[in-house]
Parts: structure tokens; sequence; C-alpha cells
């Protein structure tokens, strides 16, 4: 139900593109019944391919234009997913209705649209950064919470990915991760070099979290593993998280520890993340029911506007090899 009618919730869907037809309408068509959410209809600029996504997944209508999606009066709660380049547009004819959203991630065109959409969208909202709803990670979180964390290592490396914009496009997942295990990132001096032959750069960012905790993330799009991994050292403890997505080699996730042991020796715990459905496990699920309990329990989401704009700015500094201070 919504959090002003106690409707049940029936979202207009904006953009058409492959992450709405491989993950979000998938992960709403499992959770329409058992939350009592539906779609009212869909709207793309590409009018054909709203058109095959409704009636691939049953979806009533395809909506004429933006307005006419923004404007129905059926809907209670809006789902977005578009390029970095049209969202800020899109969500601003939203907001005049100040209905619950979900975006997909980047929310916005660059940092200062980020925060600038973060001040503008005062309802319920989610920003699909889908690592923090991954189970592995949140069970990782649970664990590091009990500890004291004296540093962090993040490596987010893929196989020959030539993308000039490889931090900000993808890479920024691996900070958003960061913020949310261990808070707020507030300060960045990154070393950045080219990659022989390709568009892109290797980069190391050297970073100092708003508790004092000193971390390392290093972005490598030509390495020989793809690889999303998270490592903190304490005292008496290593542990680390990797998570297993399509295009890393990791097939399941998996979080190793490490403890030192009454009789010298490592004491060590395997836990591995088995026989999830792709959706849950991936987090896609995850992002649509921290929305849906929020809405009714009248609580902050996980992953918002008022703590993703954080990410974007990290990301820019270190897309540019820069040093930044927050």
């Amino acid at each position: 139900m919504d959090e002003q009618s106690g409707r049940d919730l029936c979202l207009a869907f904006i953009g058409a593109g492959e992450w709405v037809e491989k993950y979000h309408l998938p992960a709403l068509r499992r959770l329409s019944r058992q939350q009592g959410v539906s779609v009212a209809g869909i709207w793309n600029r590409t009018r054909a391919k709203a058109e095959k996504l409704a009636a691939d997944f049953s979806l009533p209508k395809v909506y004429g234009d933006l307005q006419e999606a923004a404007d129905d009066p059926a809907i209670n709660c809006f789902a977005v997913a578009v390029n970095s380049q049209a969202v800020g547009e899109i969500l601003r004819t939203l907001a005049a209705r100040n209905l619950p959203v979900i975006c997909e991630k980047p929310p916005g065109r660059d940092g200062d649209e980020a925060l600038q959409l973060a001040q503008r969208i005062t309802a319920t909202n989610v920003v699909a950064f889908n690592r923090r709803y991954m189970p592995i990670n949140q069970q990782f979180k649970e664990l590091i919470d009990r500890e004291r964390i004296e540093f962090v290592e993040c490596s987010f490396y893929r196989r020959q990915r030539d993308v000039e914009r490889f931090v900000t496009e993808t890479g920024i997942h691996g900070i958003n991760l960061l913020e949310y295990l261990f808070g707020d990132i507030a300060r960045v001096e990154t070393e950045r070099w080219k990659v022989a032959g390709s568009s892109t750069y290797n980069w190391l960012a050297s970073l100092r979290f708003s508790s004092g905790l000193r971390g390392l993330i290093k972005f490598f799009p030509f390495a020989g593993v793809s690889l999303e991994k998270v490592e903190v050292n304490g005292r008496d403890i290593t542990a680390s998280v990797q998570t297993a997505h399509p295009f890393t080699d990791a097939r399941e996730g998996a979080i190793n520890i490490q403890k030192h042991g009454a009789n010298g020796r490592a004491d060590v715990e395997v836990v591995e993340q088995k026989d999830l459905e792709p959706l849950r496990a991936g987090g896609f699920e995850g992002e649509y029911l921290d929305l849906f309990e929020a809405i009714r329990k009248k609580r902050e989401t996980v992953s918002n506007f008022q703590n993703a704009w954080r990410s974007v700015v990290v990301a820019e500094a270190v897309q540019q090899g820069a040093a930044i201070q927050l």
C-alpha cells in the first residue's frame, strides 16, 4: 500500500532498455502477488521497445508520452530506468506529483545534478545500487559491524573492458558498496595510468572515511580476472566477500573469515551463497522490497538519492585521477 491513500501500489514504468527487460520487470513480476503491486503501464522514447515489453510482461498500457505517465491517476509510484543524460529531466517532471520512486543508477548526469535531485526528491525513494541489496553483502556487513576494522581494500576488475568512463559507469558500484559497508567517504586521492592500446586507465584510489577508517580501491578494466571483492583487516581478523555476477568469474558469492586462534593458528570460516534465485542473489528483488517496506512503514531506504549523490562525486574524482575532500 502507498504511504498516503492505503491503496495497493501501482507503478508507472519509465524506460524499456536491457536492464528493465532482464531485471526490473522480472523482479516485479515475481513480487507482484506477494507484495500486492502492479504495473499500470510503461513509457519509452522509442515506443516500439515499450510495446514489446508491454506484450512480453502483459502490461495493460503503453503511454503516449511522459506527461501521460506522470499524470496517470491510477498510479501511486514510479519506476525509472533510463540513461544518465535523460534521468534528470524525467525525474523533475515526475517530482511534481511527489510520489515514491525507484530509479536505476546513476542518480543524475553528474555529481551536481545528483545533489540537486537529492534535494528535490522528498518522497520515499530508492536508487538501484543493487550491491547494497545482495544477501551476501548484507551478511558481510552484519559480520564486520561487530569487528574493529582498521583497513579496507576493494578490488573491482574486468577483462577487456575498453570503456573510457569505466569508474563513473561501472566502478561506481564498488564505491557505493564501500559507503554502504563503512559509511561516507570523506577524502580521496587517486593515481591513474593509461592501459596501453586502449582508451581507458587503471586506477588506484586511497580513501579516508568520515569515521577515520583508511582504505584503497582498485579499478583494473583489463585484468586477467573479472572480480568484485572487498577485504577488511582489523585486530586479529581478516575477512573478505566476493560477489558473483553473470560477468564475473565467480559463480557463487562467498565470505571468507580468518581469525587469530587460541592455538596460534588461523581459525578459518567460509560462508558460501548457494541456490539463491538469481534475481534475489543479485539484489534486484531487494531493491523493490526495500522501497515497498519503506513506503508501508514510513522509514528510510537503504539506497536513496540522499546518500547516493556522494558516490557520484567520488566516482567523478577517481575517474579524473583527482583528489577530493567532501
